[in-house]
């Protein structure tokens, strides 16, 4: 895992976008749009390793932009692994 607890919101999401302006804004929508639950989802991707462009790959190709469908994926991947928000 890319954060630790001592990381600010906006440090983690900067360290786990490596970059990427797409990841950096699919996951500032996260909390836009889910508040909390937002941040809970951004450590899902760090959980499950993913990083920078596969972020945005992933919203735009596989999820065709559908925040919700992600987040629902993302959390259902996680619950399978034994991790729960």
């Amino acid at each position: 895992m890319r954060s630790n607890p001592g990381m600010t919101t906006e440090d983690i999401i900067y360290k786990l976008s490596e970059g990427n302006p797409g990841a950096i804004s699919v996951m500032c929508s996260m909390i836009q749009q889910y508040d909390s639950k937002g941040n809970e989802v951004i450590l899902l991707l760090d959980y499950l390793n993913i990083y920078g462009s596969d972020i945005w790959i992933m919203f735009v190709d596989k999820y065709g932009r559908d925040l919700d469908k992600m987040i629902s994926a993302l959390e259902d991947k996680a619950s399978k692994l034994g991790y729960f928000i």
